[in-house]
């Protein structure tokens, strides 16, 4: 998942798990906002939450983008 701020100053910016759009082969939706999912920011190798479900916040710095990767607690 990422965050791109495009403005000329920071900006913090919402991620829900619903804009994740992944269906099961059936068509349902695969996540939801109750689904639960470790995150870490991938540049600055650090975990930032684990076990979050429904989404978070990301202050991104102006024209600057941040990744975090998504994974399934242990």
């Amino acid at each position: 998942m990422a965050a791109l701020n495009r403005g000329s100053a920071s900006a913090s910016i919402d991620l829900s798990w619903d804009m994740l759009e992944i269906t099961g082969s059936d068509g349902t939706p695969a996540v939801t906002k109750s689904s639960t999912f470790d995150v870490r920011d991938l540049w600055a190798k650090k975990q930032l939450h684990t076990g979050l479900a429904g989404g978070f916040s990301a202050t991104v710095g102006a024209h600057d983008i941040q990744i975090f990767r998504l994974s399934k607690p242990k």
